[in-house]
């Protein structure tokens, strides 16, 4: 739930067809690369990841790839964005306050700590049509509530747009 360490890869494609008793003919495919690097001491991560999202068919609105929900560019109304294809990326850093030791102790504020991104994200129908990338950026709070487990309070922001505000236990990627 919150990875501070190791490398994540995840390829994923999925067939629908009227001939397996559906409405629709299509394919999707996605494919996320992750990463956690601590830096400076163990309370300390750099995380990035990528990922791609790509529709082939008679893909349902419902089931257009989307960006802008509380696992990726926050800050954008979830929804908004939506086509056949999309990638974004995210650099994040999360720093938790004092060190191991004084969180071994139970010290108040070794319970707490920040986070903050940037990323940027484009869409299209298909990927030759991704131009334009949109920015998103942000910060959060962070409440651990048993080892490796936080409670995440972050506010995003599309350039332009109001923030949006997100709470999960779970941290976003």
């Amino acid at each position: 739930a919150t990875p501070y360490s190791g490398v994540f890869l995840s390829a994923v494609g999925t067939v629908y067809g009227k001939y397996l008793g559906g409405k629709f003919n299509y394919e999707t495919v996605e494919a996320e690369y992750r990463q956690f690097q601590q830096l400076f001491r163990r309370r300390s991560t750099l995380a990035w990841t990528a990922k791609t999202h790509i529709g082939f068919g008679d893909v349902p609105y419902t089931e257009l790839p989307t960006f802008g929900n509380p696992f990726d560019l926050r800050g954008y109304l979830w929804g908004k964005y939506r086509d056949k294809s999309i990638a974004y990326g995210i650099v994040e850093y999360r720093h938790m306050f004092m060190s191991q030791e004084a969180y071994e102790r139970g010290r108040f504020w070794s319970k707490f700590g920040v986070a903050g991104w940037v990323g940027t994200g484009t869409l299209g129908h298909t990927p030759a049509d991704w131009k334009t990338w949109k920015l998103n950026y942000g910060f959060g709070l962070r409440i651990q509530l048993q080892p490796r487990k936080n409670f995440r309070l972050d506010i995003g922001k599309e350039p332009g747009q109001k923030w949006g505000i997100y709470m999960n236990i779970t941290e976003a990627f």
